[in-house]
């Protein structure tokens, strides 16, 4: 792909070639990488070790990628103390705590990746602010079973956040409703109780999920759409809100900074969501399961997990991007606004 210069069917701008380290640095592939980098492309380096054959390699990238679980953190730091200087950046791989999260950030990287930011950092004797349980039991009134609509329009319209987001939202491009929508009541009317539940569910996530790394509440969010359309493709279409608040609930813990043993009684969820959520055991266990494996990119289990739910994996590939472009178009749509 690198030689034959089919990398160049890709846009430039949306597109980082990244190398692996099995990539042998002779003079073609020198040659292919100087092209791209003058036909505007970014260049990153995967799993980078130094040695003075991949000098001319270094030169051209843009990005290096450093694992930290196979390089010591004097390896890392003599690397970009030598390499910044020329505006090259430097991701960390593998990041798998706060606190190895905090010591690559004062070495000097500057992009992440890892499972750092889906647990929680968990500070003894913190309680959740006042706030944010008032935001969890408005949560908790809006999914009751015993919801009519003049309480859920009464107990949106009292939180003067959640319904201006909420107009906010229904009137952006998103929804391309023709006609500008200016209260709860006619927001109930247009979009009826189930739409509004789960768009007033995702405001209030947003609101607790305020001082949080806000990957965390596009990843909820994802998750919530991901496991609401997999619900009649699983023989529970009728649970789908139901499924839908699992997702969403997926990394609580992480936006609370609680452990989840400590929030779920207080979501609105059934017993069985909970234990979901405990322990992601049992059948919506494997529901969870499916969701983070396609998540994560991890195939094989993705497999495992299709065959066990007697689902096609083509099918939660497609509801997974289905999910992302969602949520893309949401936030861009009120972005934009």
């Amino acid at each position: 792909m690198l030689l034959g210069d089919y990398i160049t069917l890709m846009p430039s701008e949306r597109a980082v070639v990244e190398l692996l380290e099995t990539v042998e640095p002779d003079e073609d592939v020198i040659e292919a990488c100087r092209r791209l980098k003058e036909s505007g492309y970014t260049l990153a380096l995967d799993d980078f070790v130094y040695t003075e054959r991949h000098r001319p390699l270094v030169e051209l990238a843009d990005i290096i990628k450093l694992d930290i679980r196979t390089t010591s953190p004097e390896e890392q730091s003599s690397l970009i103390g030598r390499f910044k200087g020329r505006g090259t950046r430097f991701l960390a791989e593998k990041v798998e705590t706060w606190d190895e999260f905090r010591r690559s950030l004062d070495l000097g990287f500057d992009y992440f990746q890892g499972y750092f930011f889906s647990k929680p950092e968990i500070v003894s004797d913190q309680d959740v602010p006042g706030h944010k349980l008032l935001s969890l039991r408005v949560l908790k009134e809006i999914f009751s079973p015993a919801m009519d609509f003049r309480h859920l329009e009464s107990l949106i319209k009292y939180d003067v956040s959640i319904t201006y987001k909420l107009l906010r939202h229904v009137n952006s491009a998103f929804f391309g409703l023709r006609e500008q929508v200016d209260s709860i009541h006619h927001c109930l009317v247009l979009l009826g109780e189930a739409k509004i539940k789960k768009l007033a569910a995702l405001i209030i996530m947003s609101n607790l999920g305020k001082d949080c790394p806000e990957e965390l509440l596009v990843q909820s969010s994802v998750r919530a759409h991901f496991m609401e359309g997999l619900a009649p493709q699983v023989g529970l279409g009728a649970r789908d809100q139901e499924l839908f608040l699992l997702g969403l609930f997926l990394n609580i813990d992480a936006i609370l900074n609680k452990p989840m043993a400590e929030i779920v009684g207080q979501l609105p969820v059934g017993e069985e969501i909970r234990q979901a959520l405990l322990s992601q055991e049992g059948e919506l266990g494997d529901h969870c399961r499916l969701c983070k494996a396609q998540e994560r990119g991890d195939w094989e289990q993705v497999l495992e997990l299709s065959d066990l739910l007697a689902v096609d994996p083509r099918d939660t590939a497609n509801l997974y991007l289905q999910a992302v472009e969602t949520v893309f178009r949401s936030m861009q749509n009120l972005t934009s606004e």
